[in-house]
Formats: C-alpha cells, sequence, structure tokens
C-alpha cells in the first residue's frame, strides 16, 4: 500500500487533473484506482466490515453487486502477471528514487523550492533504458 500512495497515486493525480475527462490516459487511470478501491474493500472486509461497506456502498459508480460480501474474494487476472513488465517498472521506481534525492539534497540547499521548479536531465548511455525512460 505504501508503494500505491508514494508512487502510483503521485503519478496518477496529474493524469487525472490536467487529462480531459474522456481522454484515454484519464480513463485508464481511472479504471486502474477502481479495481485498486475495490479489491482494497474485498480484502479488508473479514476484519474490517464496516469500513468495507462503507466504501462499498459509496462506490461512485454501479456495481453487479449491492454489497462487498456479495463481491467475494480478490481475484487476480492471470494476464496481470508479467514478469518482464515488472522488471522494467522496478528499474524506472529505482532511477526515481535516485532522482528524488538529487532534489531533496537541491530543496534542503535551497537551490529549488519545490520539486516543481526542477529541471531534470539524465545521461543514460544504455540504449534499451533510453528508449524505455523515453516511452
Amino acid at each position: 500500500m505504501v508503494d500505491l500512495s508514494n508512487f502510483y497515486l503521485d503519478i496518477a493525480k496529474d493524469r487525472l487533473y490536467i487529462s480531459s475527462p474522456n481522454a484515454k490516459r484519464r480513463r485508464s487511470c481511472q479504471t486502474v484506482l477502481a479495481i485498486a478501491l475495490e479489491n482494497l474493500a474485498k480484502s479488508i472486509a473479514p476484519v474490517l466490515m464496516h469500513l468495507a461497506e462503507d466504501i462499498w456502498q459509496y462506490l461512485p459508480y454501479q456495481t453487479p453487486y449491492k454489497s462487498v460480501f456479495q463481491a467475494g474474494w480478490v481475484k487476480l487476472e492471470d494476464n496481470w502477471k508479467q514478469a518482464e513488465l515488472a522488471k522494467s517498472w522496478e528499474k524506472l521506481r529505482d532511477i526515481r528514487q535516485e532522482v528524488n534525492k538529487v532534489l531533496e539534497q537541491a530543496r534542503s540547499s535551497k537551490e529549488i523550492g519545490s520539486s516543481l521548479e526542477a529541471k531534470l536531465l539524465l545521461y543514460v548511455p544504455d540504449s534499451d533504458l533510453k528508449q524505455s525512460l523515453n516511452r
């Protein structure tokens, strides 16, 4: 869950705020968040039943189930398991972590006020990684 809030939600908020309401990138982000929220509600239901049911009742869209308890347990789709994709995201997260360290140093030394004031230039000698970053 920490990864979700620190990484995905940080990136997703920009897509949600600046994209037009029907843009594919915005709608795909909303789909991911809906799946994550539904699975979160299902996974906490056995322990935090009232919270899970409140989440379910206030979903801003219709579901085929009136209750989180009718929806069943979390189902992981087989096509979500993509080892190569996971490896590339791990590399991107490592790069992001290093960039954040540099940004924090720049903030601490008052070179920038926030990360939005920074311009990032990366030297990437690995051509495959460079293509991945450009995507």
